[in-house]
């Protein structure tokens, strides 16, 4: 989830407002799949990259031999292992780092991101076949309704600001295109979530001022948030989409 070019004091700065509410069910549907189909086993030690708040983590944890959850934020990682003491599920390993900094080892039987900002390039891609000696697998945003809103406020505020939703068939034509055998599957979020209007401004501005962002912000934030509030509600709606793509690592 974190460590998309921003900063490591970005990330830190940002973990207290960070959440995954946008993301609904997603994560559960993903974790089902993943065991369902043999993607990831209940032997595997499991090396996820950007775990952020433990989205993912938590419901990896308990059904895995090993999970290393990797993060550039060390207060992310300070979330999921001191406040939602993810170590009491399971065997957890804590690894504060940066992924594009990361010399991979072949030291996993399976690697695994999910909404890991630039995992489509062929870096990412090649990093994370470098880290598992069997399987990868990457879940990437296909539509993040949430993002609309921080989108609208980039636009109003007219800064330059990454767009967390990339087109994630470029992972399929890159696994295509360097012969990869791969699955894919599309996960719609079916849960909505209603969230005070003030945590959603406390959020936004929070995320422009942790990357230096200050002029302006709270009142364009404060303007717009309230055109998408009802009696002091902003809802998240469901529909959030997802792709998954997951393949053979190959032997180097």
């Amino acid at each position: 989830m974190s460590g998309n070019g921003l900063t490591e004091g970005f990330w830190d700065s940002f973990s207290p407002m960070y959440s995954d509410l946008a993301q609904g069910d997603i994560p559960r549907k993903v974790v089902d799949i993943l065991f369902d189909e043999g993607i990831l086993r209940p032997d595997d030690s499991v090396l996820e990259v950007g775990c952020g708040k433990g989205a993912y983590s938590m419901l990896m944890a308990p059904r895995v031999r090993v999970l290393t959850c990797m993060d550039i934020s060390d207060r992310m990682l300070d979330h999921l292992f001191n406040g939602l003491r993810i170590k009491e599920l399971g065997r957890v390993e804590r690894f504060h780092k940066d992924w594009n900094e990361y010399t991979p080892r072949k030291g996993y039987f399976s690697c695994f991101c999910a909404m890991l900002p630039r995992a489509s390039s062929e870096e990412s891609l090649l990093r994370m076949e470098g880290a598992a000696k069997e399987r990868c697998a990457t879940v990437a945003w296909e539509r993040n309704l949430r993002e609309d809103l921080t989108l609208r406020i980039r636009d109003e505020l007219g800064i330059d600001w990454p767009r967390e939703t990339e087109n994630p068939s470029i992972i399929g034509d890159w696994l295509e295109d360097n012969g990869r055998e791969f699955s894919e599957h599309r996960i719609v979020s079916s849960i909505g979530s209603m969230v005070p209007m003030e945590d959603v401004i406390a959020k936004e501005v929070a995320r422009f001022s942790s990357a230096g962002f200050t002029d302006g912000v709270e009142d364009t934030v404060r303007r717009l948030v309230s055109e998408e509030s009802e009696n002091g509600m902003v809802r998240y709606p469901a529909g959030s989409s997802a792709m998954m793509y997951a393949w053979e690592s190959p032997e180097i």
